[in-house]
């Protein structure tokens, strides 16, 4: 009965989660910044087109003019494979889904075999369950898979194959971990960073001398980087290609050396918006009360367990270390020295990306220590489980599908506004006219959910060519600014048809936001060039004469407020 609790939280926790889309569908929020604009349009063209699978230098038609799929990540993703299986609302609920199981079953797995003491009582798997469901309701960044949320199964599993050798059952586990970490997660924004941190484990072993443990530790990193050189062969390939990409102008601008404490600090206590680690005011003072108790009270039980408090501190430890790295790499000085390398589109501040699991093992390890230093029975019951109680409301409270509306999080159905580009498609008779639509003030991303071929793409990699080619039809309004010039010559990932008049709101220009009329000085000739059609517009061209353009209609989405209400203006060259 007591082993029914762990699953009954966790059950609880996908419920807190997933609930509000069961009851609002498409009109539950959801976070659009860098997830509906970006890698989840990506999966819905690569389903309909049947090219999840397709080979490296295949063209996928809709996205900038033709762009070959090596470049739309790897086939070998478990989040490209929900596209080909279920239908584009579905695959959101289902990521959301396993997300939060696999970082419950994670932090439990972890606290449980390295921070308890065994055998856990009802009110330690209670506590184990309770910092579980905290991680496990974080606000994830959607489209991240288990880069953030699989760190506790990760270590769970690498220490696991550190501490002795595993018998079968053990063994597969870990293997399986190791495949879902690879699998839906990303070698670029923490496999690589999460296999430094094991590497410091194995140097600490070797200098001790536990060459066993150091040897199993070595096995367990070369199957988890076999397995991510297999599934980012493409990426790998086109990073050492002689063929030069996108990332190649990518530039970061360097903080002077006296800003330097401020970053650290705030990527430790606050971590960044993609990582977010849920750092709230009951895990510093679990922490903090922790810190403070070990050196100096002794535990009622008699012998100290210091394992809870060297977790807690080897935590710390590792997120100090993270917090260093991200500030560093801001340094001027250190994008200086990077500044024209090899290295120079590599961005080694991802390691903030190991935050959220490090924190969720400090905020587990912090309730242990308490659970076994305080001195009263009443206190050892109330301090440590009400923490984690505050915690989780605080957290829950943070979730996207319990926000307010914004321009970043919104519902699926007022982002998509997929009645809109229902009327468009049959307006340009688009299922016997090929049409290709350039997008001002709108996201790509939304017309090709709803089937369209674009001008542009929100894409990470991309030839630096198609990049130059693409910069001629928007130079004249990118060049009338200055942020959006360097947005896009040194960044570049979205490749938008730029207007500056619209510089405030770039892709979301929603009718509320959007000037009633703007000038657009687009080079038509150079959109032709990636076989532009039409363009979508959320304010009227005043120039469109001058553009070679002809008004077709005008559409406004329904939305539950005008904040997120489109107001499209459909125009087409005049060849058309």
């Amino acid at each position: 009965m007591r082993r029914a609790l762990p699953v009954a939280i966790c059950v609880g926790s996908l419920l807190i989660a997933l609930l509000p889309y069961a009851l609002l569908g498409t009109h539950g929020n959801v976070v659009v910044h860098d997830h509906l604009d970006a890698n989840f349009s990506w999966g819905v063209v690569l389903a309909r087109e049947a090219q999840v699978f397709a080979g490296a230098q295949d063209l996928v038609q809709p996205l900038l003019g033709g762009l070959e799929r090596q470049y739309l990540g790897s086939p070998f993703q478990l989040y490209f494979w929900l596209f080909a299986v279920l239908p584009p609302f579905g695959v959101l609920v289902a990521t959301e889904a396993l997300t939060r199981t696999i970082a419950f079953v994670g932090a439990y797995a972890f606290i449980s075999s390295f921070v308890a003491r065994a055998p856990m009582g009802q009110r330690e798997m209670a506590l184990g369950s309770l910092v579980a469901a905290c991680f496990a309701l974080l606000p994830f960044w959607p489209s991240g898979g288990a880069a953030v949320a699989g760190l506790p199964l990760f270590l769970w599993a690498a220490f696991t194959a550190r501490k002795a050798r595993p018998r079968s059952i053990a063994l597969a586990a870990i293997l399986m971990c190791i495949i879902t970490f690879v699998l839906f997660g990303s070698m670029v924004l923490s496999g690589m960073f999460a296999l430094v941190l094991t590497t410091s484990v194995i140097v600490f072993d070797l200098f001790y001398r536990r060459f066993d443990s150091a040897l199993r530790l070595v096995i367990f990193n070369a199957v988890t980087t076999l397995g991510f050189i297999w599934q980012n062969k493409w990426l790998l390939a086109l990073s050492l290609s002689d063929i030069p990409n996108s990332r190649s102008e990518w530039v970061v601008h360097g903080q002077a050396g006296s800003e330097l404490p401020k970053t650290i600090a705030d990527s430790f206590f606050k971590g960044q918006y993609h990582a977010n680690p849920g750092t709230e005011l009951p895990l510093f003072l679990a922490v903090l009360a922790a810190l403070v108790l070990v050196p100096f009270v002794t535990t009622p039980r008699g012998r100290q367990n210091l394992q809870p408090f060297n977790v807690m501190v080897l935590a710390l430890g590792a997120l100090s270390v993270t917090a260093v790295f991200y500030g560093l790499f801001l340094w001027d000085v250190v994008q200086i020295v990077l500044s024209g390398t090899a290295l120079s589109g590599v961005n080694f501040g991802r390691f903030h990306w190991l935050q959220p699991g490090l924190w969720a093992i400090a905020f587990g390890a912090a309730l242990f220590v308490l659970n076994e230093t305080l001195k009263s029975s009443w206190a050892r019951r109330l301090v440590p489980t009400s923490l984690a109680c505050f915690q989780l409301l605080i957290t829950v409270n943070e979730l996207p599908v319990y926000s307010r509306a914004s321009s970043t999080i919104m519902s699926f159905e007022n982002f998509f506004a997929p009645e809109v580009f229902a009327k468009i498609r049959d307006d340009l008779n688009a299922e016997e006219t090929p049409v290709r639509l350039g997008m001002i003030g709108v996201h790509p991303a939304i017309a090709q959910f709803n089937g369209f071929d674009t001008v542009g793409a929100y894409v990470q990699l991309y030839p630096l060519e198609v990049k130059h080619r693409f910069r001629r039809i928007i130079a004249a309004e990118i060049d009338k600014s200055e942020n959006l010039a360097r947005y896009f010559d040194e960044w570049g990932n979205r490749a938008y048809l730029f207007v500056a008049d619209l510089e405030h709101c770039r892709g979301a220009c929603f009718a509320e936001r959007a000037p009633h009329e703007i000038e657009a000085h687009l080079d038509m000739g150079a959109m032709l060039e990636f076989g532009g059609t039409h363009i979508v517009s959320t304010s009227i061209l005043a120039n469109a004469a001058d553009l070679g353009l002809v008004r077709i209609n005008t559409y406004l989405s329904k939305a539950a407020s005008k904040q997120h209400q489109w107001r499209l203006h459909l125009y087409a060259l005049d060849s058309q």
